[in-house]
């Protein structure tokens, strides 16, 4: 296959940077869905040759910073979320944060929906407990579909009780 692009004038440097098969392994059967993991695959591609930004090359919008001064700031009773590991289609990715407080009040995210919603009731059971615990959150298509869920991966988030002591 390469063969015969490179007797056409392909150099071996271009040839070198293609994907082929095309498309993130989702279980896309329509039209429609294999469309969809094309995309999200030149959308992985174009995120991961961008470099890791230094502290210092960082911009606001890379730190949610109402979440930073949430945990600077406040001495309340409160849990922190942090994804661990994502695997497949998920809201969010590995190092997205949340912190909440005892009356459910959050601040960043950790996917939003269903598997938020359940992160968030377990972290507010954990508050005052000293304690932490790694839940899964699995929005695979059996599982997302019983519990209205779209997104089609795995997730795995610590949830840690930072209450002040």
């Amino acid at each position: 296959r390469c063969e015969v692009l490179l007797e056409q004038g392909f150099s071996a440097e271009k040839l070198a940077r293609l994907h082929a098969p095309i498309g993130l392994d989702i279980g896309a059967m329509s039209t429609m869905e294999i469309a969809v993991s094309i995309c999200a695959e030149m959308i992985a591609e174009k995120h991961r040759e961008k470099a890791v930004k230094t502290a210092d090359e960082m911009q606001q919008t890379d730190v949610n910073m109402d979440l930073l001064r949430y945990l600077a700031a406040s001495d309340e009773p409160r849990a922190l979320l942090i994804v661990l590991d994502s695997s497949g289609s998920t809201p969010v990715k590995s190092g997205s944060m949340m912190a909440v407080n005892a009356m459910g009040k959050g601040y960043g995210t950790v996917g939003g929906g269903c598997s938020e919603a359940a992160a968030v009731n377990r972290a507010r059971r954990m508050i005052g407990s000293g304690g932490s615990a790694v839940c899964e959150f699995d929005m695979t298509n059996d599982v997302a579909a019983e519990n209205g869920m779209v997104c089609g991966g795995v997730m795995r988030v610590l949830i840690e009780d930072i209450t002040a002591e």
